[in-house]
């Protein structure tokens, strides 16, 4: 089992599965397609090895996947850094209001 992600520390096991080393899914939601030449998903060796080339979906879904790890790491940081998480959109229009 590797660490997700997800996980506020990559040193904390989760039963998360994944990503997908290609498109950045969930492995039970892999965009991938299937290698012609071995029948493998998801697998990076197919696109050095077999030419498989990256579909439009894949590159999407790979740059929604690294957008979100680098929320999550700023997060982090700014939790590491100041002891609370950043203000949410909600609670910046609550205080707004009240002042």
């Amino acid at each position: 089992m590797r660490p997700s992600l997800m996980c506020p520390s990559r040193s904390v096991p989760c039963d998360y599965e994944g990503p997908c080393e290609l498109c950045g899914n969930a492995v039970d939601n892999c965009k991938c397609p299937e290698c012609q030449e071995c029948g493998s998903v998801g697998d990076p060796r197919c696109c050095q090895e077999h030419g498989l080339a990256f579909t439009q979906q894949q590159l999407l879904s790979r740059c929604e996947r690294l957008e979100f790890d680098l929320k999550q790491m700023a997060f982090v940081e700014w939790e590491q850094e100041y002891g609370y998480l950043p203000p949410g959109p909600d609670e910046e229009a609550y205080w707004a209001s009240r002042e």
